[in-house]
């Protein structure tokens, strides 16, 4: 026994130092802020003042219940943060799925029937305690090929004893699963909402409210406007809230503009 643990802990030890030696193989992660992505940001909660705050929401709506390959949430990424990590990550938040049986009616004129039953399922939940720092690393969280119609993800209201807090995430890219196994490319038409709770009018809607935003395929760009968009006069267009997918390989990131507030 006395020889044992001197022996394990020297195989340890070359473990350790044959690990260390193939990290330093592996390329380096060196991660951008890309200019056209603004993240998700909340006005900051004073918890002291604002004793009542309420959880916030961010609700995706799929056409045709796709199957759901994976999740991934990315940081939120700035220029003079990226030596010590990312500017911010959800230190609690969870993510669920609400699962749905439609199913296609008819050949190719037939029409897509919303199924019946469905029911929100728990994907994962930190409200009750701090996520890991993953750095300037994206977390991904696997959907096990569900067929889904919505995807939401709740923050929890403010601490009371958290002082100054807010809610910050980079960007939300949801990965579906094909028939045939493979990972492929984003939903084909996705709706985002953002549910007002409270805050500030230039960062959400209008009190007690629920903005819908249409994502719209052009070819390989993808776009959203809000409901009011076209109906704008041009020199109003540009307070509109839009809301932008925009791509990166097989996934497709959520962001949104006025509302997000990250520099």
């Amino acid at each position: 026994m006395s020889s044992w643990l001197p022996t394990r802990i020297r195989q340890l030890q070359r473990e350790r130092a044959e690990i260390l030696e193939e990290i330093e193989t592996l390329p380096v992660h060196h991660p951008l802020p890309l200019p056209d992505h603004y993240g998700y940001h909340s006005a900051p909660i004073d918890s002291a003042a604002d004793s009542e705050s309420l959880p916030q929401t961010i609700v995706f709506e799929c056409d045709f219940d796709p199957q759901l390959d994976s999740i991934a949430l990315a940081p939120v990424l700035l220029p003079g943060y990226l030596e010590s990590g990312a500017y911010a990550f959800p230190k609690r938040f969870k993510i669920e799925l609400q699962e749905s049986d439609g199913r296609w009616i008819g050949g190719k004129s037939g029409y897509w029937e919303r199924g019946k039953t469905r029911k929100w399922v728990e994907l994962v939940n930190w409200m009750d305690e701090d996520f890991p720092d993953p750095g300037a690393y994206p977390v991904f969280f696997t959907g096990n090929g569900r067929p889904i119609y919505q995807v939401r993800i709740t923050f929890p209201a403010c601490d009371e004893t958290a002082g100054q807090a807010y809610h910050a995430l980079g960007e939300i890219y949801l990965f579906r699963l094909h028939g045939s196994g493979e990972v492929g490319d984003t939903f084909e038409r996705v709706e985002a909402f953002l549910r007002d709770t409270g805050q500030d009018a230039d960062y959400w809607c209008a009190p007690g409210s629920a903005k819908r935003f249409d994502i719209l395929h052009e070819g390989e760009t993808v776009t959203a406007l809000s409901p009011d968009y076209e109906n704008s006069p041009e020199q109003e267009r540009r307070n509109i809230d839009p809301v932008g997918i925009s791509r990166g390989g097989p996934c497709a990131a959520f962001y949104s503009e006025p509302c997000i507030r990250v520099y």
